[in-house]
């Protein structure tokens, strides 16, 4: 038996247009997050090379794993945005509503030349910027720590 779906409508066109524009939102605010952790990072950084101290360190180290936790769940739920996108593209591809020519998200252009060599993905990389930023905090403070030696 076949299954029912309902036709395409502009009601889901609206919302298809909602969600893209959630994932752009989503995209643009991994770009911020990383921007403000990486100034941020920098700022306490020059001032704990000048004054040593742990608490500063600290800071630096639950900001990283802060934004750490944040990207997880954005990752998250962009995943859930596109797994909705495609389950419309789907409706509209039946339809016959979908653009001529147009294919899923997951696979818009062929890969060629460089693109073909593995690469992480860039949830991976800017997870890794910020597990990178907490060890090194806790590292230096580590070494600010007068206990230590």
């Amino acid at each position: 038996m076949a299954e029912d779906r309902p036709p395409f409508t502009p009601h889901h066109a609206t919302q298809y247009t909602a969600l893209s524009n959630d994932m752009r939102f989503y995209a643009d605010q991994r770009f911020k997050i990383v921007t403000v952790f990486l100034v941020t990072s920098g700022l306490l950084g020059n001032v704990v090379k000048d004054h040593s101290s742990v608490v500063l360190c600290l800071l630096g180290s639950a900001l990283a794993f802060l934004c750490l936790s944040w990207e997880l769940d954005t990752t998250r739920w962009w995943g859930t945005l596109i797994t909705q996108c495609q389950a419309l593209e789907d409706l509209a591809l039946q339809s016959g509503n979908m653009i001529p020519g147009y294919k899923h998200y997951k696979n818009q252009i062929e890969r060629s030349g460089l693109q073909k060599v593995p690469h992480p993905r860039p949830s991976h990389a800017i997870a890794a910027i910020y597990l990178l930023g907490g060890a090194a905090w806790l590292l230096f403070a580590a070494a600010s720590c007068r206990c230590c030696y």
